[in-house]
């Protein structure tokens, strides 16, 4: 199942790829969560830089509460990528897939206790470009 925060309409490129998908998506604000799931979380990525608030603070809340697998793509949303720091609330990952390679959030606390295992997932950049996007 597919949660998507259906106040603000997908529009271009995204719309495009979720009529694409073809799957039933439900507004976000109704997540429940069943014992036994695995989430995935790719709420934010590592450029948040403000705290998180309203109702996203609210599914966060209740993603740690469910103490369900939760397996957070590149960074648990709620950390800064850069800093390790928690943005108001954040993801408690049980494995975090780190995108091409860690990040500094990734290592530094408080950030480093909320990533779970960290498994860097190769997504096809030379490593040859490392000095210029770390």
């Amino acid at each position: 199942m597919y949660f998507a925060y259906k106040k603000k309409p997908y529009k271009g490129d995204a719309l495009k790829a979720l009529n694409q998908l073809q799957i039933k998506s439900k507004n976000i604000l109704d997540l429940k969560i069943k014992k036994k799931s695995v989430i995935i979380d790719c709420l934010f990525g590592t450029g948040i830089s403000r705290n998180v608030s309203g109702f996203l603070r609210k599914v966060i809340i209740k993603i740690n509460k469910s103490k369900q697998k939760t397996i957070s793509i590149d960074i648990p949303s709620g950390i800064h990528g850069d800093t390790g720091k928690v943005c108001g609330y954040a993801i408690k990952a049980n494995v975090t897939l780190a995108l091409h390679s860690k990040k500094t959030g990734h290592t530094l606390y408080p950030g480093r206790n909320y990533c779970g295992k960290i498994i860097v997932v190769d997504i096809g950049i030379s490593k040859k470009f490392n000095n210029y996007i770390e």
